[in-house]
């Protein structure tokens, strides 16, 4: 695995976990250093096949891997 990946790899279970804290999705994104919330939607789509909203909606039954 390349270091890029894995670098996207720990930014998606860091998104998840803040997510699943309550803090907003603008926030995050501008806080990771998107220009567009968009932008940040697709990188989570990319890994977990989920939107935001889907994501904090189905938390319940969402598990997150673990970080390392």
């Amino acid at each position: 695995m390349s270091v890029g990946r894995w670098l996207r790899m720990q930014r998606a279970v860091g998104f998840l976990h803040r997510i699943k804290c309550g803090e907003s999705i603008k926030s995050l994104s501008y806080g990771y250093g998107f220009s567009h919330q968009g932008e940040f939607c697709v990188e989570l789509k990319r890994w977990y096949d989920l939107s935001p909203r889907t994501f904090v909606e189905s938390s319940s039954v969402v598990t997150l891997p673990e970080r390392t």
